[in-house]
This record gives C-alpha cells, sequence and structure tokens, in this order.
C-alpha cells in the first residue's frame, strides 16, 4: 500500500512523507498508533486531497472529550505538514471492535487499506471497557437512524411562523413578512432533503451493511439499495419532489447563490416535499425494527416523525 501511495507523489497533493510529519505530531501527543487510510494511502491523492488519519490511543479515558482533541491534533497536524488533515481519535479497544466486529463502519471499511505510519507497543490496555461509539450493529443501525430527529424537529418548527414573521405582520411590515417567510420555507426545503438523506443512508445501513457517507444526491443514494426498497423510496415522491429535492440542502445554506429557486419554495410544494421525507423515515424506521428488535428509541422517533408527517398533511405550511 506504501508503494501504491507513492506512486502519487507527482500529482502535486499531499503524499506519503508529508503524512508522516503529521503522524509524528500525534504520536508526540500520545497516540500509540497511527494510521493513513483515504487517497493519500491509495496513491490517488490530488491537489485538492487531504491527509486522513487515525490517531489509536492506548486508552481515551473521557470519549466525551475525542471531538475537542481531533480539531486540536488535526490543527497541529496540519501546520507540521503543510496540508488540510482530518483526524480520528480512538483508542485501541474501540477500534478493534470497530474494524473487526462491526459489519457496516468507517473502521470496517477503512480497516483493508491503512497504513501504518506510527506502531509503538500497547501500554496498559483495558480490553474489556465500554467503547465510546456502538460496539454492535444494531447500536450502529440505531445511531445512524436517530441522525433524523434534528431534521423532523426543524420540518415541525418550520411548520408555522416564528417570531419574527409575527413581529413583521404586527408592524405592518409585508416586505420583511415577506423576507422572513422566505427563510422560513427555505429553511424547511433544506431539512427535508436532510431528513430524507439521512433516512435512505439508515435504510442502506440495515438492508446492505453500506456506508455512502459522501452521497447527497437522494436519487443516487437510492440507486445503492436493492429494487424493492427503491421502489418503496420513490414511490414516497411525485415527480416533482423527486427531480428537486437534492439540491435544498446546498441552496438552503447558500440561498443568496440561488435566488431564482426562492419561486419553488410556495407553501405547497415545501408541505409535500416535507411530507415525503417523513414517509421515507418512517421506511428507514420500520426496517430497523424488522431486523433488530423496537426499543424505546424507535418508539420515540416513530412518534414523533407520524405526529410531524399527520400535522404536515392536516394543517399544511402556514
Amino acid at each position: 500500500m506504501v508503494e501504491s501511495a507513492l506512486a502519487g507523489v507527482d500529482s502535486g497533493g499531499p503524499t506519503v512523507a508529508d503524512a508522516r510529519r503529521a503522524a509524528k505530531v500525534l504520536a508526540d501527543a500520545g497516540a500509540g498508533r497511527v494510521l493513513l487510510y483515504g487517497s493519500v494511502a491509495r496513491g490517488d491523492q490530488t491537489a485538492e486531497s487531504d491527509i486522513d488519519l487515525v490517531a489509536v490511543f492506548d486508552d481515551l479515558g473521557d470519549y466525551a472529550d475525542r471531538w475537542r482533541r481531533e480539531g486540536a491534533l488535526a490543527s497541529a497536524a496540519g501546520r507540521a505538514c503543510g496540508w488540510p488533515v482530518e483526524v480520528r481519535v480512538t483508542d485501541r479497544p474501540e477500534w478493534r471492535i470497530r474494524s473487526e466486529r462491526l459489519r457496516s463502519t468507517l473502521e470496517r471499511r477503512i480497516a483493508p487499506e491503512v497504513v501504518p505510519l506510527v506502531e509503538r507497543p500497547e501500554v496498559g490496555v483495558d480490553w474489556g471497557k465500554e467503547i465510546g461509539m456502538a460496539d454492535s450493529d444494531s447500536g450502529e443501525a440505531l445511531t445512524r437512524l436517530m441522525n433524523l430527529r434534528t431534521q423532523v424537529t426543524q420540518i415541525l418548527n418550520g411548520m408555522n411562523r416564528g417570531d419574527a414573521e409575527r413581529g413583521a405582520i404586527e408592524d405592518g411590515d409585508d416586505e420583511a413578512l415577506a423576507f422572513y417567510r422566505q427563510d422560513r420555507l427555505w429553511a424547511l426545503c433544506g431539512a427535508a432533503h436532510l431528513c430524507a438523506e439521512n433516512a435512505i443512508k439508515a435504510l442502506i445501513h440495515v438492508v446492505c451493511g453500506g456506508d455512502p457517507r459522501r452521497i447527497h444526491q437522494i436519487s443516487k443514494l437510492a440507486a445503492e439499495l436493492p429494487g424493492l426498497h427503491w421502489a418503496e423510496v420513490r414511490s414516497c415522491f411525485d415527480d416533482e419532489t423527486w427531480g428537486s429535492v437534492s439540491p435544498w440542502r446546498i441552496d438552503a445554506a447558500y440561498p443568496a447563490d440561488q435566488p431564482e429557486k426562492s419561486s419553488r419554495a410556495t407553501t405547497d410544494y415545501s408541505g409535500r416535499l416535507a411530507s415525503h421525507a417523513l414517509a421515507v423515515a418512517i421506511l428507514a424506521i420500520d426496517a430497523y425494527e424488522q431486523c433488530y428488535d423496537p426499543c424505546s428509541d424507535t418508539r420515540l422517533l416513530r412518534r414523533h416523525v407520524t405526529n410531524t408527517l399527520e400535522r404536515v398533511q392536516t394543517q399544511g405550511i402556514a
């Protein structure tokens, strides 16, 4: 693998030598193993590539500190090598469980391609400890499924006028009312796209064991599913919403870049898009509960989704 990675040194992108400089920073911070994966490990890096590293500590201790540590290490490693660096922080017990025992994790997917840059003897590893992330396929699937919850809440909150719109009505300011209303409908469409995206990704995880985290277009995501499941997802949308849902993830975040799209985000369209995304969410919950036992989290999520769907269909979007 190192040889194939070295073959990419003329690409103008980061090299294994750059990755080693970054890895030294992680080792100096206490990582017992540093693993390279991604384009630099495969040797197909470009000038736009970053360096993907896993910092494997003997024992992280407080897993709640993981995200802060990842950011700090990525910044320090990037300064050391002169390239953008992405760092995943874990420890030996968590890496072993998630790369060897679970079928559909990032760790399992990248394990065959990793290039070890740092390897030190283990010291004081508690192999029987409770790890920070999911330690079972059902737990991993539940994590993916529960990513839906914030988008469902955003859809629910986006149904009705907020303080800004109500204030504009009280002030008799029609221009401000239209401005705030358009923002709400754009955000609602963005939440609907993310709801559908996360629902299909959760469905793929349960049905296929796949992990298409870098695919965001709904039709391409659905194409990862077997025919019957693809048909179920497609039946949740009408022709207009199926063909127009995918840009909203970006359009809602950068509305000034696509001003002509504002005419599409009507109350009728945003209501249909939200309903269709919520219908996909129900498919994902059904699939999880058929594969694994229902639990308190899935029951709560199902109630949240079905209640929101009912309100959208009966009350509409204000």
